[in-house]
């Protein structure tokens, strides 16, 4: 079977141009989702959110809480490659993103992001994962939650059946 890269890019959420933020649904890009969302150009002002956009749009962990995403079908795996990070407030904002296969922790990576945006190239680290989590860590006095958003883009998944 033929590898399927998937690039996700959040474009088209969200899909009313009056909201600033929409939860990313179910089924977007063939992943069920936990707690994220998608914000549009111009709608932010803060500057990891403006610093990071590649298209339209791009996705964050909504309110700075653990967030995911994972694989609709029971068997199905992918390989997460690399995607573009940034802290939405905050320079050095600690983050650890998990790889899961069968509930079972199989990937880790630990790291810090300012405002201007992040490549990460996870190499094999991700491979044949069936669920990715991102936390986001550290006391922002005066900040709370919001100060642990993550904006992303372009994450880039491979896998064998169709996500």
């Amino acid at each position: 079977m033929a590898r399927t890269k998937t690039r996700i890019k959040f474009e088209g959420i969200p899909d009313d141009p009056g909201r600033i933020t929409d939860p990313v649904p179910d089924g977007y890009a063939g992943l069920d989702w936990t707690n994220f969302d998608a914000y549009r150009r111009g709608s932010r002002s803060e500057p990891g959110y403006e610093n990071l956009v590649v298209g339209d749009t791009a996705g964050f962990n909504g309110g700075g809480n653990l967030a995911g995403f994972a694989a609709i079908g029971v068997d199905d795996t992918f390989t997460f490659k690399r995607g573009i990070f940034a802290s939405a407030f905050v320079e050095d904002l600690a983050v650890t993103i998990r790889g899961f296969r069968d509930g079972l922790e199989v990937a880790r990576w630990d790291g810090t992001f300012g405002t201007s945006p992040t490549t990460v190239r996870f190499g094999a680290t991700f491979r044949d994962v069936d669920e990715v989590r991102f936390e986001t860590l550290g006391d922002l006095p005066g900040l709370g939650l919001v100060g642990l958003q993550l904006p992303m883009d372009n994450l880039v998944l491979v896998s064998d059946g169709i996500l």
